[in-house]
């Protein structure tokens, strides 16, 4: 599907457990990565994996640079019956959509 502004848009959102916290997730095939939000990964109470790693973000009209934690957490079905291991960043959503203002930028 191609993001041309015209036409319906269907996003996939899907209830699963994060290391045994019910709660919804966005499924983007075509991410790069995989993100939470800080305050899911504070109720996760674990230590990141990799305490900090600079990510520059490119989205469509700006990039941005953070600094972001990542953890490696185990994603499940409601029913138990599926699992998959990854390594999420953690992010929080003010810092990741606030980003400059191209007509003032140095």
């Amino acid at each position: 599907m191609v993001a041309t502004g015209e036409g319906p848009v269907v996003v996939r959102v899907v209830v699963v457990e994060v290391e045994g916290i019910t709660c919804r997730a966005l499924l983007d095939t075509g991410a790069g990565n995989s993100f939470a939000s800080a305050t899911l990964v504070e109720r996760l109470n674990q230590k990141p994996d990799h305490k900090v790693y600079i990510k520059k973000f490119e989205m469509m009209m700006t990039s941005t640079t953070q600094k972001i934690e990542m953890y490696k957490i185990l994603i499940s079905s409601i029913k138990g019956n599926f699992s998959l291991p990854t390594t999420l960043s953690k992010v929080d959503k003010g810092v990741l959509l606030t980003v400059p203002n191209p007509r003032y930028a140095e």
